[in-house]
């Protein structure tokens, strides 16, 4: 029996696995293509409070359906379009235009400008520093996150401007601005110039060395608990591949904000991989600092995993993650784009155990 067809069984339960074209599907040239991501895993969850066991869910996580196209205006312009929306395997449900959404124009000297629903850069440089993607191990659990209310600053910006511009082939300038980038309250028109943002980044890439910064301003952000009023955010990340087979990067933020103490703090991350075989063994650690005026308000988060690619298109994994949160936080125990959440109260310490698959197409 060949290697491919042998799957730990550490890695196999609670997985499936769907196989097909390696490529995205041309459907009228490149007018007009399909991709998509299908990633389902079976998640063992504990929200560490008093009275409650552990849950046994099955969670679609960041599974997704796109369209997008391109169509030469001339040989130096290009229109460009994409609309693409999060499927919910699990469920049977979805939103249209959910993710990343947009028509723009690329031109070949003067770069890209891209109009619609789109990643802040700021969350820009924190995805490209992830090695965990959607998985319960994942980022959004500490960075972006307020200690009471969880992931926040990790955006998709509505009305968004973006452009984007690469200096050679190792730097890429990033610029948005949205005049209302957040209509958080069915109360407020839309387009109402409330939720100003600016965000920026710089991403520099050269051999095995890749650093990045970005800066993000709200002149207004509406949280679940209430207004957060004006916010103003850096990240900067480094990631190093010190060898063939290895990978290590940190991560640094600090965001502060008018008025909401809970994400007013700093954070910083390490994480790394090494590949044996077929394999990728994964860890990351995060730590977020006190808040504003509350001592004890920080946390500590740990996410291990095992990638198997099966092959181009699926990749099998099993993952962990854990938030030790001290006494006057509660950061999640699964957050951002892992579809079955994990919370937890004051000084908890939820955990997650998943086995799952990955398949793009």
């Amino acid at each position: 029996m060949c290697r491919r067809e042998i799957v730990p069984a550490a890695i196999l339960a609670g997985t499936m696995i769907i196989t097909t074209s390696a490529t995205a599907a041309e459907i009228a040239g490149k007018s007009l293509e399909l991709y998509g991501t299908l990633e389902l895993s079976l998640d063992y969850s504990d929200t560490d409070q008093p009275g409650r066991s552990g849950d046994l869910t099955l969670s679609s996580n960041s599974s997704r359906l796109g369209f997008k196209g391109a169509h030469a205006i001339d040989p130096n312009l290009t229109l460009i379009w994409q609309v693409e929306q999060e499927v919910m395997l699990d469920q049977g449900s979805g939103s249209w235009a959910s993710r990343n959404t947009f028509a723009g124009f690329q031109a070949a000297k003067y770069g890209r400008l891209i109009f619609g629903y789109y990643d802040t850069p700021f969350k820009t440089v924190g995805n490209n520093w992830d090695i965990m993607g959607s998985t319960v191990a994942e980022w959004r659990a500490i960075l972006g996150a307020s200690a009471i209310d969880g992931n926040q600053l990790n955006k998709r910006a509505e009305n968004a401007i973006l452009y984007s511009y690469n200096i050679k082939p190792a730097l890429e300038l990033q610029a948005m601005y949205s005049p209302d980038g957040q209509n958080s309250s069915a109360s407020n028109p839309p387009d109402n110039n409330k939720h100003e943002v600016l965000s920026l980044a710089a991403l520099f890439e050269d051999g095995p060395l890749a650093l990045a910064a970005a800066y993000e301003h709200w002149s207004k952000f509406d949280g679940p608990s209430g207004p957060y009023g004006e916010i103003n955010a850096i990240r900067l990340s480094v990631v190093s591949q010190t060898i063939a087979n290895a990978r290590v990067g940190a991560i640094f933020e600090n965001i502060s904000a008018t008025s909401a103490d809970p994400i007013d703090r700093s954070a910083f991350g390490l994480n790394g991989e090494l590949s044996r075989g077929a394999f990728i063994y994964k860890a990351q650690l995060l730590f977020a600092a006190d808040y504003s005026g509350k001592s004890k308000s920080g946390a500590t988060r740990i996410g291990l995993a095992v990638f198997d690619k099966v092959d181009k298109q699926t990749t099998v994994y099993t993952a962990f993650g854990r938030t030790d949160n001290d006494k006057n936080a509660k950061y999640k125990g699964v957050d951002g784009g892992h579809g079955d959440k994990v919370s937890t109260g004051l000084g908890g310490a939820p955990m997650a155990l998943s086995a799952g698959f990955i398949f793009s197409f």
